[in-house]
């Protein structure tokens, strides 16, 4: 494409109008052959069961802590950082069955189909399995 001093507004604008036309031609032509089907993706989440008490975190801290301690008792660290938050649905239990059935029904709304869990068993049994075991189960 050549611009001259005179005329590369003119060329510019043939340019564009013939790249406009052409784009609306296969917009609206369909195609030939139909498109291959697109696979079924399944996304899932990591969790990372936290929320509950576990009598490992009672003999290791104090009866009763979870991780939701830890955002209760967080400060500020610089100017504008507000802390502590409260998290939009309270402090839960997701050991309690209604809580994960809330927490499920969030997530396949918003298109995760699956949760991968994280979980623990050491030579003393099982670690944080409350949420898998008596929440989602």
């Amino acid at each position: 494409m050549r611009f001259l001093f005179g005329q590369s507004y003119c060329v510019r604008s043939a340019s564009l109008s013939i790249l406009l036309a052409l784009t609306t031609v296969l917009l609206l032509v369909p195609p030939s052959h139909a498109a291959p089907p697109v696979p079924e993706i399944t996304v899932a989440a990591y969790y990372y069961p936290c929320e509950h008490p576990d009598p490992r975190w009672d003999k290791a801290k104090y009866p009763g802590f979870t991780e939701w301690d830890l955002v209760r008792k967080a400060k500020p660290r610089f100017p504008g950082h507000k802390q502590p938050k409260t998290p939009v649905w309270g402090y839960t239990d997701e050991s309690d069955p209604k809580v994960m059935a809330q927490k499920i029904d969030a997530a396949a709304n918003y298109g995760v189909n699956a949760f991968i869990f994280d979980w623990y068993y050491y030579n003393d049994g099982p670690y944080l399995e409350g949420a898998l075991e008596r929440g989602f189960l």
